[in-house]
């Protein structure tokens, strides 16, 4: 997200303030743009967000333990797992996209999937900890829908983008 915004401030940046020639890049900044937002951004965000607060409200224990309370203001806690979910939904009405093709989405939300469950396996290898406690509770069968779950959020952005291009 982080990522998407910077490369954001950077268009609406030459937009306003280049001449029509250095305009060029936020041309090409564009595509690059929409791709982290349809394939990462959008399914990631939407996917913390309702996965974080469905835990959070089953047993936080298994999300978010109470003894970050102390070391994580409830402001924050806030920032990174509830206003996202507003924020995702303004960014898909309110800015065109175009989106890249349901191959391509499903390869680059698979590569970042891929990359972010190796790094969460290699702590727990390095640690003996999960990232996440449900992780612990989770057997491999456990482990492997969720997974697959973050792929279905992949397809409803796919499905807002062909009802917003209707």
């Amino acid at each position: 997200q982080t990522l998407l915004f910077g490369i954001c401030v950077i268009i609406d940046f030459v937009l306003v303030f280049a001449t029509a020639k250095k305009k060029s890049v936020s041309s090409r900044l564009l595509p690059v743009k929409d791709f982290i937002f349809s394939v990462l951004v959008f399914p990631v965000g939407l996917f913390v967000a309702v996965m974080f607060w469905t835990l959070y409200a089953y047993n936080r224990e298994l999300i978010y333990p109470e003894e970050l309370d102390e070391v994580n203001p409830s402001w924050l806690n806030h920032t990174m797992h509830t206003t996202i979910l507003p924020l995702l939904f303004v960014e898909l009405i309110a800015c065109p996209h175009k989106y890249p093709g349901k191959l391509n989405g499903i390869i680059g939300l698979s590569i970042f999937g891929s990359s972010y469950l190796i790094w969460m396996l290699w702590v727990n290898y390095a640690s003996g900890i999960w990232v996440y406690p449900v992780l612990e509770a989770l057997d491999i069968a456990g482990k492997t829908e969720i997974c697959m779950l973050i792929n279905l959020f992949l397809f409803s952005g796919d499905t807002q983008k062909h009802k917003k291009q209707a």
